[in-house]
């Protein structure tokens, strides 16, 4: 979910097996994303959907499904299935993409360089950025893991969260089509939530613990964590600063700490 520009963007999915008129077993599913006004009456969506009758279809409820969206200059960017999507934040009714790029397995949601790039990471840890206008493909760089998180972003940098590993990359790329990270540091754990910026410093979930880089990095290639915490409890979500506060999810309850003050 995601509100923005006055509109709240919610991916769902439908699907339904049920008698019909001349059909005993008629079958259907509607997938989509639909933007959603103030008093909660629908602006846009964008949807597939398919309908039959007769034998229910195996992968009736394993579709692809849209991802979360973001917010770009002129976009809402979101995934599906193999795919980004680029769906114009003028849209009213029924929605079709002004753009769309292969992804195989896009990990949602993508991130807002700029007001010209957007950046998605991929399954096999792959970071990919397109232009915001026309989706054209500006640079990749490869983390050399897995990725299940989606990517964290600032103003000068990218971050991905890949296997045991964080890596980051310059947000304008590198000036080549292919970027190697500007620093990497090990997690001390699979990092399986995103990462998190307040300040200069970038918060990582861990297993039982939070763990603090700066974001600028050490002046290495590889860097060491500024501290880590316990939470005493899995993380469960990413850490979230708030005002003067970082909120840590966890699988017991929700744990704070007070960030410095500069």
């Amino acid at each position: 979910m995601l509100d923005s520009d006055g509109v709240v963007v919610v991916p769902w999915y439908y699907a339904a097996v049920t008698p019909a008129p001349n059909c005993s077993n008629a079958w259907g599913y509607d997938i989509g994303i639909t933007a959603f006004d103030g008093t909660l009456a629908p602006v846009w969506t964008r949807h597939v959907s398919a309908a039959g009758c007769g034998t229910t279809p195996s992968d009736l409820l394993t579709h692809p499904s849209f991802g979360s969206a973001t917010r770009s200059n002129a976009h809402w960017l979101t995934t599906h299935g193999d795919a980004v999507e680029a769906l114009p934040t003028g849209c009213t009714g029924t929605c079709a993409p002004s753009w769309t790029q292969a992804v195989t397995k896009p990990v949602a949601p993508l991130v807002a360089l700029s007001k010209t790039s957007v950046a998605v990471i991929d399954g096999g840890g792959t970071v990919r950025a397109f232009d915001e206008a026309a989706g054209t493909p500006q640079w990749t760089g490869a983390t050399g893991g897995t990725a299940v998180a989606p990517l964290a972003a600032t103003n000068a940098r990218v971050f991905a969260v890949s296997g045991s590993t964080i890596s980051a990359f310059r947000a304008g790329g590198c000036g080549a089509a292919t970027c190697t990270p500007s620093w990497t540091a090990p997690l001390g754990g699979s990092g399986g939530q995103r990462a998190s910026a307040a300040g200069d410093v970038i918060y990582v979930g861990v297993g039982t613990n939070v763990v603090a880089f700066d974001v600028n990095g050490c002046g290495a290639a590889t860097c060491a964590a500024l501290t880590t915490k316990s939470v005493t409890n899995t993380v469960t979500g990413p850490p979230t600063p708030l005002g003067s506060r970082l909120l840590v999810p966890t699988t017991a309850a929700i744990r704070t700490f007070t960030l410095p003050a500069s």
